[in-house]
């Protein structure tokens, strides 16, 4: 695993290296989302992010279910 070196500016910027960014396939606009793990800072892309969430939740979903069918159909019932 490769280290990288950057600073964080007054203004709170901190600038990913241009190795990290085709790495990870950032763009200029791209979100990331932050968060401290015992005290260390994580960057994680958004589509990473929502990848691992989908996967997580799967796993209690049978795959014939469609959630936003389901959603819809039960908001429906509730309306009646």
């Amino acid at each position: 695993m490769q280290h990288f070196r950057s600073k964080i500016t007054k203004n709170g910027t901190l600038l990913i290296p241009a190795a990290l960014r085709k790495e990870l396939n950032l763009q200029p606009g791209d979100e990331v989302l932050l968060r401290v793990r015992d005290k260390e800072l994580h960057i994680v892309t958004q589509k990473l992010a929502l990848a691992q969430s989908r996967k997580l939740v799967r796993k209690y979903i049978q795959d014939n279910v469609c959630l936003s069918g389901k959603l819809i159909h039960d908001r429906k019932s509730r309306v009646n």
